[in-house]
């Protein structure tokens, strides 16, 4: 349970890539996860479909709108508890 990110800069940009597994190990790690970048004031999130042949589905939102969301899912304590099932691997 939990999510680990791993930050890497990618030409000059930090890429976050994120796993749904925050013990996750090297050799489970073969496909590419999904990933965002952050620019400003929004978050742009890159989901690579498996065995699709298709691009990356890309979207960016802005942070207000995040935060709009989770006021409507009532999910301010499930984001406020995220940092505990948090592990962070800086690749910078």
């Amino acid at each position: 349970m939990g999510w680990q990110v791993e930050i890497y800069t990618d030409q000059g940009q930090t890429k976050y890539l994120v796993w749904s597994d925050k013990h996750i190990k090297a050799d489970a790690k073969q496909l590419q996860p999904n990933w965002f970048t952050l620019k400003n004031d929004h978050v742009t999130y890159d989901s690579f479909g498996v065995h699709t042949f298709k691009k990356d589905l890309t979207a960016t939102v802005s942070m207000r709108t995040i935060l709009a969301q989770i006021k409507r899912d009532h999910a301010t304590k499930t984001v406020r508890h995220m940092p505990t099932n948090l592990v962070i691997k800086d690749h910078r």
